[in-house]
C-alpha cells in the first residue's frame, strides 16, 4: 500500500493514521480515481451496479 499514489486509499487500511500523517507532512493531493479513494468521500464507484442508471418513465 506504500506504493499507492493515492492518501485516501492509503487510508482505507490498518494504518489510517500513520498514512493521513505522511500525507499531511508531504502536503499529498488525492484526484480520486481508485474506488477507495472515492467511497472515503462519498463518492459511489462506477463498476458493478454503479456502472449505470435505471431510468423509468413516470407517466
Amino acid at each position: 500500500m506504500y506504493t499507492s499514489i493515492s492518501p485516501l486509499q492509503k487510508m482505507t487500511f490498518e494504518t489510517t493514521m500513520a498514512f493521513m500523517k505522511d500525507a499531511i507532512l508531504n502536503n499529498s493531493e488525492d484526484i480520486l480515481r481508485t474506488p477507495s479513494s472515492g467511497l472515503v468521500v462519498g463518492r459511489l464507484p462506477r463498476i458493478g451496479t454503479g456502472c449505470f442508471d435505471i431510468l423509468y418513465p413516470l407517466y
